[in-house]
């Protein structure tokens, strides 16, 4: 009489079930597939083998031996099937989560380096051109405004408008709305300044680039810079024009 010894393939599941555990989800179905390619090679060479069994207890006409034969490879044959099926399923299942697990993976790299270009962005409209602080610094009042433009694209003039009577009340709306960690300049007051967050409230939190400080301001007072003088959003330029605007003798 015929059986199926599975001992390598059973192995070879309880493995796939570790390397599945610990995140190994590839090998895992590398191992399943062995196991399946493995119970296939050796259900097919046990039907030959009980063919050739049950032909040769029939042509001797050993029919009592043949009836107990049957009664032997029947049950075996019956689970033969569902054990294919559950293979099947289960690599069916694991090429679903491995090919979910690349999507997840590719999203990622792509979330990876989209949020790099952004970050590389945000580093190039506030990053200060070389030459810039130093000439501001040095620059007298009324030099400021030229020296910001010798090193800025003016990208938008800032304008604001107030709703409502009521101090406690009123709301102020920027046009264009204001970027996040963007360069501005406040030409009344010759200040430059880059937000540090975008949600204004009472206060205004800013970087004051000249003195290089994190800093704080009552929104009043920037609604009042804005409309005494305005408020510039900036861009720096890719190769600053090296003039001197300085006054001729």
């Amino acid at each position: 009489m015929e059986s199926i010894p599975l001992n390598d393939e059973r192995a070879l599941v309880h493995a796939a079930g570790r390397l599945f555990f610990k995140g190994d989800a590839e090998e895992a179905t590398k191992q399943i597939r062995q196991a399946q390619a493995g119970f296939s090679r050796k259900k097919s060479e046990w039907e030959r083998r009980v063919r050739q069994s049950e032909d040769d207890s029939a042509r001797r006409r050993a029919m009592r031996e043949l009836q107990q034969k049957k009664g032997y490879h029947n049950p075996i044959g019956t689970r033969i099937s569902p054990a294919e099926n559950q293979f099947r399923r289960l690599v069916e299942a694991l090429d679903i989560h491995l090919t979910l697990e690349k999507r997840k993976a590719r999203a990622n790299r792509e979330e990876s380096s989209s949020s790099g270009s952004r970050v590389s962005v945000v580093r190039k409209l506030t990053a200060l051109p070389a030459g810039f602080l130093e000439a501001f610094s040095a620059a007298e009042a009324e030099r400021k405004e030229a020296i910001v433009k010798r090193f800025f694209d003016v990208e938008a003039e800032l304008t604001v408008e107030i709703a409502g009577t009521d101090p406690k009340q009123k709301t102020a709306k920027f046009s264009p709305g204001l970027p996040k960690h963007r360069l501005y300049y406040l030409v009344d007051s010759g200040q430059i300044i880059r937000l540090r967050r975008v949600k204004i409230v009472n206060d205004v939190h800013y970087h004051n680039v000249e003195t290089q400080q994190n800093e704080a301001m009552p929104l009043t007072l920037l609604l009042e810079s804005v409309q005494a003088g305005g408020m510039w959003l900036l861009r720096p330029k890719a190769d600053p024009v090296d003039v001197d605007h300085s006054p001729s003798e």
